[in-house]
């Protein structure tokens, strides 16, 4: 695990997802401190192993995986996944390909409605929903993925 010193020390760079927000919406998103998000990681991402930043999932885990050539593609993904395999009142936690951006939970009706800002987030974003065992994954290189937590 890394250290978390410097974990969530921009999060400047979630501003667009933010401001995209209505104030209601707004209410409902929070930041993940350092041992929260250290708690989601083992719960999620720290399941896999990693090759290059890139989760290697176990094929019966997968439910989906597209290869999306634009941030267009993958939001849409995004959102048509979330939509349909997660309650939206489910809190989901976005994770991004960048230690110091911190990871944001927020209901999946939420994140879905705003797909578009958190994929231009990152490069690399992973979201995990607790309760439905799943995560996404949109690597940069364009395959985005979806599976289940074994």
């Amino acid at each position: 695990m890394m250290s978390t010193a410097h974990y969530g020390t921009h999060p400047e760079v979630l501003s667009r997802l933010l401001s995209d927000l209505t104030p209601k919406e707004r209410r409902r998103v929070r930041y993940l401190d350092a041992a929260e998000n250290a708690c989601v990681e083992e719960r999620s991402l720290n399941r896999y192993p990693q090759t290059g930043g890139r989760l290697e999932f176990q094929d019966e885990s997968v439910l989906e995986r597209r290869e999306a050539d634009t941030e267009v593609v993958v939001a849409e993904l995004l959102a048509e996944w979330v939509n349909t395999h997660i309650d939206p009142e489910t809190e989901v936690v976005a994770m991004w390909g960048n230690y110091v951006v911190p990871s944001l939970a927020m209901p999946s009706n939420v994140l879905a409605d705003h797909a578009g800002a958190v994929v231009a987030s990152s490069s690399d974003v992973w979201v995990y929903a607790d309760r439905e065992s799943l995560i996404t994954e949109r690597f940069h290189d364009g395959r985005t993925t979806l599976a289940r937590v074994e």
